[in-house]
């Protein structure tokens, strides 16, 4: 009966430490799954707010147009997608992530409407989009122009 009173009380002992440490070490888990889902809803409704702030989300660009077969252009995106007329969007990544969709809106008619961020290009920085068409007659007589251009969905 000793015997067995003696381990009840070794195992109560350990329970009760094991409940101690176990505990501070569980809820020291606790905090940091909180801190992270914290972290995470942040970073959520930041991204968030840069989606949907107008001068984010909707901008004037220069926007020019170009062919597949232009000089310099192989028919084959940085992205590795075929070059589409009236889909390949070439863009400076700094300002529109490759993959994104946009939608631009033209005074030439033909080409608003939707686009996917394809392609970059040598003289595409800043606020300048390059428009893939299919013919050098549309590309010149589209030129250069101001169009305003929203972010749909951003790309990675």
């Amino acid at each position: 009966m000793r015997k067995c009173l003696k381990i009840l009380f070794v195992m109560v002992i350990i329970m009760c430490l094991f409940n101690l440490f176990g505990n501070s070490h569980t809820s020291n888990e606790k905090g940091k799954l909180e801190q992270f889902r914290k972290q995470t809803a942040e970073r959520k409704l930041v991204q968030a707010k840069e989606v949907s702030r107008g001068e984010d989300n909707i901008n004037n660009f220069i926007a020019t147009a170009y062919t597949p077969y232009d000089e310099g252009c192989n028919g084959i995106t940085v992205t590795g997608s075929t070059c589409t007329p009236f889909r390949t969007l070439a863009v400076d990544p700094e300002v529109i992530p490759l993959h994104s969709i946009v939608l631009i809106k033209s005074d030439y008619d033909s080409l608003s409407g939707y686009w996917i961020a394809e392609d970059i290009g040598g003289a595409i920085k800043g606020n300048r989009v390059d428009l893939c068409v299919n013919t050098k007659n549309k590309a010149f007589d589209f030129g250069e122009r101001l169009i305003q251009l929203t972010i749909v969905k951003r790309g990675i």
